[in-house]
């Protein structure tokens, strides 16, 4: 059987005051894969792969001790690439491997409190799960090729010569700010909803809720006025408590987003 040719791009560098945490990887459930990177990666780069698998993340130069985002179990038997936050237990992007391994190895289909998008390989190969959380705030893509899964936390590594625009999208990007659905800019690169997981095992391709929002605890307390004022002192608190946190050197993974422009100017 012919090994299967990936070829990604690197895209330009970022300015030097900024640090961009994505992971890639690609999967196939019978071909060896040949991964070719084409330019210079803008960061420093951690790479894992098997027969049939590859994992990629840019390294962080403000984690020195575990700045990729990529772990492999000792029995290379399992392997992943995190993105993001859990805080039962506390994990997060640049938490150690065992434990990351160790969360992601027991139960994925447990509930999840965080945001995160996760990509792990399992069986040696056989298996590949692919999860967002459960409000879809950490984006996962993917996209098919000749039967296996491409997948990254941004499409551009995923956009390819046979795709094209998807004007949909683009207009509700134009007209909304943002791209509604499970649509991407590209017509045949998706995005996984919300509080999903895309299992991928032989040929056969499953999308799965690991956990949904009818679900939830329906909650005693009407929101009014009163539990709005009471969120928003929550709020304050919490800034609060980290104002007064002194002797550390802490690093706040800010956005652009709504919740990250109120996080700073709150503090």
């Amino acid at each position: 059987m012919s090994a299967l040719r990936i070829g990604f791009s690197w895209p330009r560098p970022l300015p030097e005051s900024l640090t961009d945490n994505f992971f890639l990887g690609a999967w196939h459930p019978q071909k060896e894969l040949s991964v070719r990177w084409r330019g210079e990666p803008p960061t420093r780069i951690a790479t894992l792969s098997g027969r049939n698998w590859t994992l990629a993340s840019a390294v962080s130069p403000l984690h020195p001790s575990q700045g990729a985002l990529v772990h492999e179990s000792t029995d290379s038997r399992t392997a992943l690439a995190f993105r993001g936050y859990v805080l039962t237990p506390a994990l997060h992007s640049y938490s150690a491997s065992r434990d990351m391994l160790g969360y992601w190895e027991r139960d994925p289909w447990r509930e999840h409190n965080g945001v995160f998008a996760v990509a792990r390989i399992a069986d040696d190969g056989a298996s590949l799960l692919l999860a967002t959380d459960l409000l879809g705030f950490a984006p996962l893509y993917y996209t098919r090729l000749d039967g296996g899964v491409i997948f990254s936390t941004n499409p551009r590594f995923l956009v390819s010569g046979d795709s094209s625009s998807d004007l949909l999208a683009w207009r509700g990007l134009l007209e909304s700010g943002f791209v509604a659905s499970e649509r991407s800019l590209r017509t045949g690169v998706h995005r996984l909803p919300a509080g999903k997981a895309l299992v991928a095992a032989g040929d056969s391709l499953r999308l799965s809720s690991w956990l949904e929002l009818d679900d939830l605890p329906k909650g005693e307390r009407p929101l009014d006025a009163a539990g709005i004022a009471d969120v928003e002192r929550v709020f304050h608190e919490a800034m609060d408590r980290c104002l007064a946190l002194t002797g550390l050197d802490v690093v706040l993974p800010l956005s652009s987003g709504h919740d990250s422009r109120r996080i700073l100017s709150s503090l």
